[in-house]
């Protein structure tokens, strides 16, 4: 082999060699980048924008969890304005028993027995999440759909000269229709960051109000009874103070057909203790349901209408909650 022979030789392995290395540092450096770079954060729904399913009086953008039984007991006293002889309030109590239950994932139901003025309510609603926030912002609110309904127990007595205005009982006799409330709202609402959440609630509610003094004869319901339809605006706020306590601020305008009515307006402070949650408020409104508080609020704050309240949660798992998980493929 010639000395040109040799040359073409060396400068070829040499070539060789210069361009696997360059082919290496490059496979090196991609591998560098590819490790140096973040992976993208796994999209998320956001929940724990409110502590339970409840603001303070409204419902929240939460739902119970499928499968899961939340129990709630609601205590209202009476407004300080009641006066001395009522120690401001303490010696009056409205309580409402009832609970929630995680039927699906995004669908909850609830029910209650309370004992408003004497009505003897029975209220039930059901609760519909049709879009979840989620932390890439691409669906950056959580929209519920909540619809409801309450029915008075109440017998009223009054005093009738014709005994025919009354029931085989004794009592005024008035219809289903006229006992029975109806709510329907839409409740919007967005976690900002770990500390700030608010929603806002455009809703509907139809209230009958009956007046037994006024009713005259036998089904003369009609004198006793004013149907009112209203449209209300609520807003809910909730700030985190720490891993277990949260401020809260609610406010609920009537927008038509306010009549006697007062908008209702409240504060609250959420306490979280193991499984239980502890709501303490001050609140104008007596009613612990939404056709009460929404509809049926007539105290003042600036008058001292104002009533001290908690409601207390516990919540029970009723089903697995491995029912609810999609089955994998082995």
């Amino acid at each position: 082999m010639n000395n040109t022979k040799m040359k073409n030789w060396v400068l070829a392995v040499i070539c060789v060699f210069a361009g696997s290395n360059q082919l290496m540092a490059q496979d090196d450096s991609l591998m560098m980048s590819l490790l140096d770079s973040p992976a993208e954060a796994p999209v998320e729904k956001v929940h724990s924008a409110f502590k339970t399913t409840k603001v303070i009086n409204l419902q929240s953008t939460e739902l119970t969890d499928a499968g899961v039984f939340d129990f709630k007991m609601s205590h209202r006293f009476g407004p300080i304005n009641s006066g001395r002889d009522n120690a401001y309030g303490l010696d009056i109590a409205t309580i409402r028993f009832g609970g929630e239950f995680g039927v699906l994932p995004n669908l909850m139901i609830g029910v209650g027995r309370s004992n408003i003025k004497s009505e003897k309510l029975v209220d039930g609603y059901m609760k519909w999440r049709v879009m979840h926030q989620t932390s890439d912002n691409k669906k950056p609110l959580s929209i519920l759909l909540l619809g409801g309904v309450d029915f008075r127990n109440t017998r009223y007595s009054v005093n009738f000269k014709n005994q025919a205005g009354l029931d085989s009982s004794g009592y005024l006799f008035v219809p289903n229709s006229v006992r029975t409330a109806y709510v329907a709202q839409c409740i919007i609402g967005k976690k900002v960051n770990s500390n700030f959440s608010f929603e806002f609630v455009p809703g509907w509610v139809k209230k009958s109000t009956v007046t037994a003094s006024k009713a005259t004869g036998f089904g003369d319901y009609k004198n006793a009874a004013k149907s009112t339809s209203q449209v209300y605006l609520g807003m809910g706020f909730r700030q985190k103070l720490s891993s277990r306590t949260s401020l809260n601020v609610e406010y609920i305008p009537i927008l038509t057909n306010k009549g006697n009515s007062v908008n209702s307006f409240s504060l609250g402070l959420d306490l979280e203790t193991g499984g239980h949650v502890f709501q303490f408020q001050f609140t104008n409104s007596l009613g612990l349901n939404e056709s009460m508080f929404i509809a049926r609020t007539t105290d003042k704050w600036n008058q001292a209408g104002v009533r001290f309240g908690f409601n207390l949660h516990r919540v029970f798992t009723v089903i697995d909650p491995d029912f609810y998980r999609k089955p994998t493929m082995n």
